[in-house]
């Protein structure tokens, strides 16, 4: 009891249960299949660095970020990002800056999102929130502009401090 089924027929299966599969795959890992569409030229995938937990309006929205005074002693004690010496002091220890953010950047790997306290980044300390502590999180553009205070761990990357934002309260707006 067998199907016969042309050679063209067998490749055109075989290729949809391959994309069945993958769809499947990205459905139960809790990603948007990013893979290349037809009309895309399948040369360059689409992605989404957004975690899929920000849209879906079943999970709980995060509050906005809590603000702090400008004149509180945390703020007032907190070093400049733009301290790096006395910042790489601190590897491996929890520290406190204060800096005003001009961008957030985004890789396209979509696995972490970092706040940028100038133009060229490499000249301060910079805050990392990963992409597993995103969906806590309100959006971080909104901090673009605004003068902040993250407090975390400071760790090296790339010869350059850096410190991890792992929840919501570790980013204060001054005011």
């Amino acid at each position: 009891m067998f199907i016969k089924i042309k050679p063209l027929g067998c490749v055109a299966l075989i290729l949809g249960i391959i994309g069945l599969m993958a769809g499947m795959y990205f459905v139960l890992k809790g990603q948007p299949d990013t893979s290349p569409t037809v009309a895309q030229g399948g040369i360059s995938p689409a992605v989404n660095p957004t975690p899929p937990a920000l849209k879906d309006p079943t999970f709980p929205t995060p509050e906005p970020f809590t603000t702090v005074p400008a004149d509180d002693s945390r703020v007032t004690s907190a070093l400049d990002v733009k301290a790096m010496e006395e910042a790489k002091k601190l590897y491996g220890k929890e520290g406190t800056f204060v800096g005003t953010v001009v961008k957030v950047f985004k890789p396209t790997s979509g696995t972490v999102q970092v706040l940028n306290f100038a133009e060229d980044y490499k000249t301060t300390v910079v805050g990392a929130v990963k992409e597993e502590n995103l969906p806590k999180f309100p959006e971080l553009e909104t901090l673009i502009g605004k003068k902040v205070l993250i407090t975390g761990e400071v760790f090296e990357y790339q010869n350059r401090p850096e410190v991890d934002l792992t929840d919501p309260t570790g980013i204060q707006v001054v005011e």
